[in-house]
């Protein structure tokens, strides 16, 4: 088998802001990312991504592949039922689910989405209920079974470090611990669900966590924190304060006290102290958020959706957030009172109005960022940024 394909198709416009820098796969959900959860199911190493032209530079394309391969929507979550029946595909079938392709095992490489899905001599196979992420929401409203799916999978490969006496547990869902990970003095319910603490991750004395939750490896919860399950955090993250049902990409901080609950935030952002993010409307009624694929708010049909926010963004302390707000990539939000519910990328100040964030100061704040993580600002980055940037000049303030 000569690997797996990942497909944005049309889910890496439906899914910004959270997809101008990262393929739809490569979203952290539960515990790592979509691809990260298809390669070990389907124990494959080589992986592709067909995905948009500006992030063709920055991740394995489909030219790095050879031979047989499966083809999948980027979007879909792995459940047992499902991995079972693409481990299985024959060269030439396909896993559909009412009609919708998921997944397909092709001796062709380089195909795209559209002729996968329009190809007529592939027998197909139907699956039942799938989940496929398609809208920054779905992340936390599909986190909690990606937990259970994940956590599950690695208990088969490996056996959990042992808890520190000094911590408090209830519940009967599993509590799995990696190599170097560091939990003491702090309380872990699993009654509703697993608790995973990724490699040298630590949870720090006085957190409160309820599962579902997944800590990525080498970040930190820190000093009496609460948080409250299905919660999935990246790799190299710290959080603190209150944390609800939320998602929160790789190399992001929410250290400090304030809350976030039902909230999708990138990576590469830092929301300031006594940052506060409502969830919930006065009057209860469903949330509307702006969807920069239409360019229209659009009704979520649920009652909690909170923050979302864009890769390298920012918060100064004692920033408010209204419910659904959506925060486009490299903004920098500060001051009293509520800014707008949508806030378009490159922009920089809050309720007293907004301007443009330039692009060159914009870099060199992502650059000295990930300098601090050991990461590098590559030419082939800041060239991804600067295509953004031009890609959406209509809709900067």
């Amino acid at each position: 088998m000569g690997g797996i394909v990942f497909h944005d198709h049309t889910l890496s416009r439906s899914l910004m802001p959270l997809t101008a820098f990262r393929p739809v796969a490569d979203l952290t959900v539960g515990i790592g990312s979509i691809a990260e959860n298809w390669q070990q199911s389907l124990e494959v190493e080589a992986v592709a991504y067909a995905t948009q032209p500006r992030l063709v530079p920055l991740f394995p394309s489909v030219d790095t592949l050879q031979g047989d391969v499966w083809h999948i929507l980027g979007g879909l979550l792995p459940t047992d039922e499902l991995v079972a029946l693409v481990h299985g595909l024959p060269v030439g079938t396909c896993v559909c689910s009412k009609g919708r392709m998921l997944a397909a095992h092709l001796r062709s490489v380089n195909v795209t989405w559209e002729q996968i899905a329009h190809d007529q001599t592939l027998k197909a196979y139907e699956v039942g209920e799938v989940h496929v992420i398609e809208r920054p929401w779905h992340l936390f409203q599909y986190s909690a079974e990606a937990i259970l799916f994940a956590e599950r999978h690695i208990r088969t490969l490996r056996r959990s470090m042992p808890l520190d006496s000094t911590v408090q547990v209830l519940g009967t869902h599993d509590i799995f611990l990696e190599e170097g990970a560091s939990v003491h003095f702090c309380s872990l319910n699993a009654t509703d669900g697993p608790i995973y603490i990724g490699r040298h991750a630590e949870v720090m004395e006085g957190a409160h966590i309820r599962g579902p939750f997944a800590l990525g490896d080498f970040s930190k919860v820190r000093m009496g924190a609460k948080i409250y399950g299905a919660t999935a955090v990246g790799k190299h993250c710290k959080v603190g304060g209150e944390v609800g049902e939320s998602v929160i990409q790789d190399y992001t901080n929410k250290a400090h006290d304030g809350y976030i609950g039902n909230a999708c935030i990138g990576s590469w952002c830092n929301l300031g102290a006594d940052t506060n993010c409502s969830n919930l409307k006065n009057n209860y009624a469903d949330v509307r958020v702006y969807s920069e694929e239409s360019g229209r708010f659009e009704q979520t049909g649920m009652q909690f959706c909170g923050l979302i926010m864009g890769d390298h963004s920012k918060s100064g302390i004692n920033t408010m957030f209204n419910t659904g707000t959506v925060v486009g990539a490299f903004c920098n939000i500060f001051g009293a009172g509520f800014p707008r519910s949508y806030i378009p990328p490159f922009s920089w100040g809050g309720a007293q109005g907004m301007r443009e964030h330039p692009l060159p100061e914009a870099l060199a704040t992502a650059r000295i960022v990930m300098a601090r993580r050991n990461i590098e600002l590559t030419e082939e980055y800041a060239d991804a940024v600067r295509d953004f940037y031009r890609s959406v000049a209509a809709s900067r303030v």
